[in-house]
């Protein structure tokens, strides 16, 4: 597609510029920029430094039942945990290494995945990940230590198994690589296990367009399933939870007045798991009548009446904020124009059915996660970051929307405008991507204030590891909703800002309650019902922030 792009005369592109160029430029672009920036980045965001740090940390150490937590999936966990293990690091640095790794892996599945879709447009495929390697928000959590990465590739896996069951449903490969997809993802995020089974519905619907009841799709459903239960049986050994997420068990309780057993947790999943070929196989006698384009619209109906229902008694502030968080979460003008793109193709019918299993995919991540939080968390919003996981799979119809837009334009003004025109904005992308890209690294090391909250930080922690005697570690209250780490001290917190990660620092872990912690850190001194000795403090131009030993 870059050459129909730039071909012209004084535009030909010299003969080493090919897929295979594109796609060692992605690669090699997303290694230096990853390794840099995970060696840069020296404040873990408050989810790391509080839950995901310390539970890789247990891990390495062997310390289950702190490994683990039910409101905490455990493939991150898991991952960073091998890495502290075998580099002997601590968990922030395993972390960062964690989603680096999986960010590195996304540029080859989504040239993969692309590939198989198209494999006359190597090319494209090779832009795609070329566009990934660029895409800000994937290179953000790509050093984070966050679980986003790992997001974005099992849906680009999950998408890379329909592709592959499409291009043969008589090999089992595709099957493989959908359960892996889909088994993985849900043990990474909660939001994805609902989004699991829909991907295997999908699998069981393309299985069955080649004119047989589904039966194959059993193998991935059986991947899924074995992780499911393992997960359950960790939540169940060590937290006597019988569900992968200690929410679902109040969810249970408030809508059936019971909690679930093991037993009716495996019955309920395998039923689920054998309606899914049933609901293929019917599906594609539904397909027969219905357009496929209308399920993409219902799917944008059903988002929009969502939010609508929930934005009832909602103040204007809330509504701008849940809007601004869908504008961000679709990358703004990039998700608009590649929903326009989709639109547009569609409606020319210039999509295989491949392709279309992508942009299914795409859509279902975005609306089962808008959707859960509307209906179970009764809630109008949605974190950005639970959708622009999901952009990377929209490449292909956007790149195919450039195409199209460059030929109107040549055909309307002449193909050296076009040229020129598409150079500009192949300048400008580059380098606004690139700004945006480095906007966060550039604030945390240029940014006066972000250097004064470092030097805060680094000054609180350094106080509490001199006056602290006690022992590294102690047994900690176990809070269904909250994890707890067992590392001392324990620190509580005026407000649970930035600040929060001086515990992680000095060794420690934050009191989720004043009544187990060992210090206070505030502008003032403790609550009336503790009593402490001050023993530092920190001054900035912003504010003055004390530091407590408590008393028992």
């Amino acid at each position: 597609m870059l050459a129909r792009l730039l071909k012209h005369k004084g535009f030909d592109l010299p003969p080493w510029v090919n897929w295979k160029t594109v796609l060692i430029t992605a690669l090699t672009v997303t290694i230096l920029s990853s390794g840099i920036a995970v060696w840069l980045n020296y404040l873990p965001s408050r989810d790391v430094a509080t839950r995901y740090a310390p539970m890789a940390e247990a891990f390495a150490e062997g310390n289950w039942y702190y490994a683990f937590h039910p409101r905490v999936p455990p493939l991150q966990v898991i991952c960073g945990g091998v890495i502290a293990w075998i580099l002997r690091c601590n968990g922030f640095v395993a972390l960062k290494i964690a989603s680096a790794l999986w960010f590195t892996g996304s540029i080859l599945l989504c040239f993969a995945l692309f590939n198989a879709a198209a494999k006359e447009r190597k090319m494209s495929a090779a832009l795609a990940a070329l566009c990934l390697a660029f895409y800000p928000y994937a290179f953000h959590m790509g050093y984070s230590g966050l679980r986003e990465s790992a997001k974005t590739f099992l849906l680009l896996l999950t998408a890379y198994g329909l592709v592959k069951i499409y291009n043969c449903v008589k090999s089992y490969s595709g099957f493989i690589w959908l359960g892996l997809g889909c088994a993985l993802s849900a043990v990474n995020r909660q939001e994805t296990i609902p989004l699991a089974f829909c991907c295997l519905f999908f699998g069981a619907v393309e299985e069955s367009l080649a004119g047989k009841f589904p039966r194959k799709i059993v193998i991935p459903s059986a991947i899924t399933f074995i992780f499911l239960l393992g997960n359950t049986l960790i939540n169940r050994v060590l937290f006597n939870v019988n569900l992968p997420d200690c929410r679902l068990e109040h969810l249970c309780k408030d809508y059936f007045g019971t909690l679930p057993t093991l037993s009716g947790f495996c019955i309920v999943t395998l039923a689920l798991l054998i309606m899914v070929p049933v609901a293929g196989f019917l599906a594609v006698k539904l397909f027969q009548k219905v357009h496929y384009a209308w399920f993409f619209g219902a799917a944008v109906l059903f988002v929009t009446a969502t939010s609508i229902w929930r934005s009832q008694g909602a103040s204007a502030g809330e509504i701008w904020e849940y809007l601004d968080s869908l504008g961000k979460g679709f990358y703004r003008f990039a998700g608009l124009f590649a929903f326009l793109s989709m639109i547009y193709l569609i409606c020319r019918n210039r999509l295989n059915r491949a392709e279309l299993w992508i942009l299914a995919t795409a859509f279902a991540a975005a609306v089962l996660s808008i959707g859960l939080i509307h209906t179970v968390d009764k809630a109008l919003v949605v974190p950005s970051r639970y959708l622009f996981t999901g952009m990377p799979l929209l490449f292909g119809v956007m790149l195919m929307g450039i195409k199209e837009l460059f030929d109107f334009i040549a055909g309307f003004a002449g193909r050296l405008p076009a040229q020129i025109l598409s150079i500009l904005l192949i300048c400008g992308a580059i380098f606004g991507l690139t700004t945006h890209m480095t906007q966060p690294l550039r604030r945390q090391l240029g940014r006066k204030r972000n250097q004064v909250i470092r030097s805060m930080i680094m000054e609180l922690s350094e106080i509490l590891r001199k006056d602290y005697k006690g022992p590294a570690k102690r047994k900690a209250a176990y809070f269904p909703l909250i994890y707890n780490s067992c590392k001392a001290p324990k620190v509580y917190f005026y407000d649970d800002d930035k600040v929060c990660v001086v515990s992680y620092f000095a060794g420690g872990s934050p009191a989720l309650f004043l009544f187990e912690a060992d210090y206070y850190i505030g502008i003032s001194g403790p609550p009336e019902n503790r009593k402490g000795v001050l023993i530092g403090k920190v001054v900035t131009q912003e504010l003055t922030l004390l530091v407590w030993r408590l008393e028992k």
